[in-house]
């Protein structure tokens, strides 16, 4: 009987333990969610004047190897140095390293994000998508934060990513002289570039591979950065809009590993 009671009382107060903590941990997840959107209770548009001097955009691969992060992070400095912005989009991998590498360099008042998703995290693309409490040091450190970049939850997924790649390279494209989207790449694009039509997005199979084709067919600087894996014996595609050619992006220091867009060349 005894034994029996002392079962009781302890099953019972292992249950109250329990529920405790995960109603604690449900109250962190809440506080988390409402800390962000109250943080960023208006959204940013990254557009002209949004950003000071001229905006790079940083775009490439979700699954960046971290041996690469330090070339993201002196790509990131490099501009930075040179008095100019950064934006970069919401994804894991080498959107998520531009932003680090920002934070990281003091720069948040020159740091604009554009997101896909909405304040409180709905609308994430699962693990692609960093979390949206990963965004709390950029609105501390004074960057600009776009929420819905690509249209309301009422747009579906894929044309949203579409809209928010394209409301990525409209803010490169606006602001001055300087201007330009590095992108970092793993393989070429699965199939060629498509008409871009009215949208302006050269459908290719890749959202980082489009970004660079919708920022050639505006005139912006782009330079590519093919990382280890690259397949042997793929050569960069030709990209839309005017003839040109790739050449190296410079002969020595971190940029000379970089394929620059030379139109006419």
């Amino acid at each position: 009987m005894y034994r029996t009671c002392w079962w009781g009382c302890f099953a019972l107060a292992v249950f109250v333990s329990l529920s405790s903590l995960l109603f604690f941990s449900l109250g962190v997840l809440v506080s988390s969610s409402s800390a962000v959107s109250s943080a960023v209770s208006s959204s940013f548009s990254v557009g002209p004047r949004a950003l000071p001097g001229a905006v790079v955009g940083f775009a490439g691969v979700r699954s960046l190897a971290p041996s690469a992060a330090p070339l993201v992070a002196s790509l990131v400095g490099s501009v930075l140095a040179g008095g100019r912005s950064v934006v970069s989009g919401c994804a894991v991998g080498a959107d998520a390293a531009a932003v680090s590498a920002a934070l990281s360099a003091g720069a948040g008042a020159r740091l604009g994000v554009l997101c896909a998703f909405g304040p409180s995290g709905a609308g994430r693309f699962g693990r692609s998508s960093a979390p949206a409490a990963s965004l709390l040091p950029v609105v501390a450190a004074g960057g600009r934060v776009s929420f819905w970049a690509g249209g309301g939850p009422s747009v579906p997924g894929r044309a949203r990513l579409v809209r928010r790649s394209l409301a990525f390279v409209s803010a490169v494209a606006a602001s001055g002289s300087g201007r330009g989207l590095v992108a970092f790449v793993g393989a070429p694009p699965p199939s060629a570039f498509g008409a871009p039509g009215s949208s302006g997005w050269p459908s290719c199979g890749s959202g980082s591979w489009g970004s660079v084709g919708a920022a050639a067919l505006r005139g912006v600087p782009v330079v590519v950065f093919p990382l280890a894996g690259w397949p042997a014996g793929s050569s960069l595609p030709l990209l839309p809009g005017p003839a040109g050619s790739w050449v190296p992006a410079a002969s020595s220091g971190v940029w000379s590993g970089g394929w620059r867009w030379s139109v006419g060349g």
